[in-house]
């Protein structure tokens, strides 16, 4: 008896028998075979939420890749992304922002400033680190966010370097203007306790 199913007889296999393997093109035609038995309306259904998650995962991807390549197609598509607003939720398959403009130092005693965050060394295991915190300091720029935690967030640099054994006097959390020369402003300067 040959391995598997018997094709034409219909037979199940024997146990301890495997089925063989389906080719994607077997797949494919039972898929669309069964896609074809449907009742009108509920194929319509179907082919309309399958368009649907094509066209949204194939936005979302779009919408990651750099703007130097979207460029020509943009007039096509800005309608889904910024005015429907989808493509921007999903930040996952985003390009990743290298420039993030919004930086937190620290004042010690005797006025020197100290870059906290982003840390200086660079290497894999501390951008894996600062992911979080670099979300943190994003909102920061925003005048509502800065205004509801910036505090807090200020207040937990100072007790982290105060347990580094270097206490500092203020924290101050500064945005970068790129285009006016590598001059900052500085959004919010908190006095550490103690």
């Amino acid at each position: 008896m040959s391995e598997g199913r018997d094709e034409e007889s219909g037979d199940e296999p024997v146990p301890g028998e495997e089925w063989p393997e389906q080719t994607q093109r077997e797949a494919i035609d039972e898929a669309l075979s069964e896609l074809r038995s449907l009742p009108t309306l509920k194929r319509y259904r179907v082919t309309g939420a399958a368009g649907f998650v094509v066209l949204f995962l194939g936005m979302m991807l779009l919408r990651g890749l750099h703007e130097n390549h979207i460029k020509p197609i943009l007039p096509y598509v800005v309608w889904y992304f910024d005015g429907l607003g989808l493509a921007r939720t999903w930040g996952m398959f985003a390009h990743p922002n290298t420039e993030l403009p919004v930086y937190v130092y620290g004042v010690t005693k005797d006025e020197t400033e100290i870059r906290l965050s982003p840390p200086l060394e660079g290497g894999f295991a501390t951008r894996i680190r600062d992911q979080r915190m670099r979300k943190v300091r994003s909102h920061m720029a925003n005048k509502d966010q800065r205004g509801r935690w910036g505090a807090d967030l200020s207040q937990y640099f100072c007790r982290l370097s105060a347990e580094r054994g270097v206490p500092l006097r203020f924290v101050r959390i500064t945005e970068i203007k790129r285009m006016a020369e590598g001059k900052g402003e500085m959004l919010l300067q908190t006095r550490c306790k103690g």
